[in-house]
């Protein structure tokens, strides 16, 4: 999940990072909060939108940020639910693909052993 710099007020369009108070890796509650931010106007703390773990920071101190500008990567429980069940699901295919491939050489070697056995009849007539 991108989490980005919401409206920060009227006639305010950008806003000064003063702190970064969250880490790659962090596990974080939702209304956290993952920033300090400087506008001409206030400093504010900006709150996490959703519980999860940081992936990835995308901004520094001192940057200047917008909003709608992304300044992290969450992964949300839901994220990390669903690339489980994604991974489970794929995980199942590959076993059923495997399994067909089984069925399929099996069936590819008792039809040779028949034609093998019909082969050899006719040997056996001549």
């Amino acid at each position: 999940m991108e989490v980005k710099i919401p409206e920060l007020g009227e006639n305010v369009d950008e806003a000064e990072v003063l702190r970064v108070l969250v880490a790659e890796g962090d596990r974080i509650e939702e209304e956290q909060p993952i920033l300090e931010l400087q506008t001409d106007k206030a400093s504010t703390e900006m709150p996490s939108p959703a519980s999860g773990k940081v992936q990835a920071i995308r901004v520094s101190e001192g940057d200047t940020v917008t909003p709608g500008q992304v300044v992290l990567e969450l992964s949300t429980e839901e994220t990390e639910e669903e690339s489980e069940e994604e991974s489970e699901e794929e995980s199942e295919k590959e076993s059923e693909k495997e399994s067909e491939k089984e069925s399929e050489k099996e069936s590819e070697k008792e039809s040779e052993k028949e034609s093998e056995k019909e082969s050899e009849k006719e040997s056996e007539k001549e």
